[in-house]
C-alpha cells in the first residue's frame, strides 16, 4: 500500500479514572478512517505510549488495526524504552495485520548517533514489514542529519521518515533521493513542505480536524493553491493552540469540545485553564470537515 498524504498520529483515549478507554479507541479511529485519512500510526508519542503499560501497547495496537478494517495504511508504533519490549512489539505487529512499523528514536536514556541508527537497523532486521523512523530531537535527545537518512535509507524495508527537524527537511528529501518517503512532523508546515518534497505530513491536529487535513492536501495535490491556502489559514491558528501547553494535553481537551471521547492526558496532573479552553474554541473549525 502506498504510503503518503495525511497519516495521523491518533491519541489513547483516558477514563476519568486514567484507565484505557478501548470503547473511545474504536471511535477514533472510525472519525479518522471515515473522513478519508491515508494512514495510522498508533502507539506513537501523541498516544502517551510510554505511559501505557506493554499489555495495553498491544491492545492499542490490535484495536487500531481491527476498527481500521484494512481502509487506511497503519504503521504500529513499536518504540519502548526497552529493546526488549519493542521487539516484542515488533513481533506481535506483524501477528495482528499491521502494514508496517512505526518507530521513534530511541528515547529515555542518553545514546550516541550510532547507537541510534544500529537501533534501526536492528529493528528493520527483525521483520519482513516495512518501517518508519521518526527523528524527534525533542523526545530523544537524538537530531538525525540528512546523511543519517541517507544510510538508513539504503536497508531494504526501511521506507520513510517522520522528520521532526523542519529546518532540514529539503536537505533530507534531497540525501534520500526518492529511497525514502519524507513526512514533515509539523502540521503548519504541511504546505511548504510538500514544496520541498515531502509526501505529506504525520499529523496530530488530525485528532481534532481530520477533514481539515485531508482537504488541504487534497487542494495542495491537485493544484488549487487557493484552496489550499484558505484551509491553511484555518490549520494554523489550530494548530498553534493545540501546542500551546503540555502536550498533548490541549489535543485532548480540544477533542472533548467538539465531543469526541479523549478523557484526560496520562502525562500531567489538572486540565486546560478556562483561558485556554476559550482559546481553543476560537480555532477549532465550525465544522470537522472544514
Amino acid at each position: 500500500m502506498s504510503l503518503n498524504g495525511i497519516a495521523v498520529a491518533p491519541i489513547t483515549p483516558m477514563h476519568a479514572d486514567l484507565s484505557v478507554d478501548f470503547d473511545g479507541l474504536r471511535s477514533v479511529i472510525e472519525l479518522l478512517t471515515e473522513a478519508g485519512v491515508d494512514a495510522l500510526t498508533p502507539c506513537a508519542m501523541t498516544a502517551e505510549a510510554e505511559t501505557l503499560s506493554l499489555d495495553e501497547h498491544r491492545e492499542v495496537l490490535r484495536i487500531t488495526v481491527e476498527a481500521n478494517a484494512g481502509r487506511a495504511v497503519v504503521y504500529a508504533g513499536v518504540g519502548r524504552p526497552s529493546i526488549i519490549e519493542t521487539r516484542e512489539l515488533i513481533a506481535f505487529a506483524g501477528e495482528i495485520g499491521s502494514d508496517g512499523l512505526f518507530v521513534i528514536t530511541p528515547f529515555c536514556n542518553s545514546y550516541t548517533k550510532d547507537e541510534a541508527l544500529r537501533y534501526y537497523e536492528d529493528v528493520a532486521a527483525r521483520t519482513d514489514l516495512p518501517v518508519m523512523i521518526y527523528n524527534c530531537p525533542g523526545y530523544s535527545g537524538i537530531d538525525l542529519s540528512p546523511d543519517d537518512h541517507r544510510r538508513l535509507s539504503s536497508v531494504a524495508n526501511i521506507v520513510a521518515t517522520k522528520e521532526g527537524n523542519q529546518d532540514q527537511l529539503q536537505a533530507t528529501v534531497k540525501a534520500t533521493d526518492g529511497q525514502m518517503a519524507v513526512f514533515t512532523a509539523r502540521d503548519s508546515y504541511l504546505l511548504p513542505s510538500l514544496e520541498a518534497g515531502a509526501v505529506g505530513v504525520v499529523s496530530f491536529a488530525a485528532n481534532v480536524a481530520p477533514k481539515l487535513l485531508v482537504d488541504l492536501y487534497a487542494a495542495a495535490q491537485s493544484g488549487d493553491t487557493v484552496r489550499a491556502q484558505e484551509l491553511n489559514e484555518v490549520l494554523v491558528p489550530l494548530v498553534m493552540a493545540l501546542v500551546s501547553r503540555s502536550y498533548p494535553l490541549m489535543i485532548k481537551t480540544a477533542m472533548g469540545l467538539v465531543g469526541l471521547p479523549a478523557g484526560p492526558a496520562r502525562r500531567i496532573e489538572g486540565g486546560a485553564t478556562p483561558e485556554e479552553v476559550e482559546a481553543l474554541r476560537r480555532v477549532i473549525p465550525t465544522r470537522l470537515e472544514a
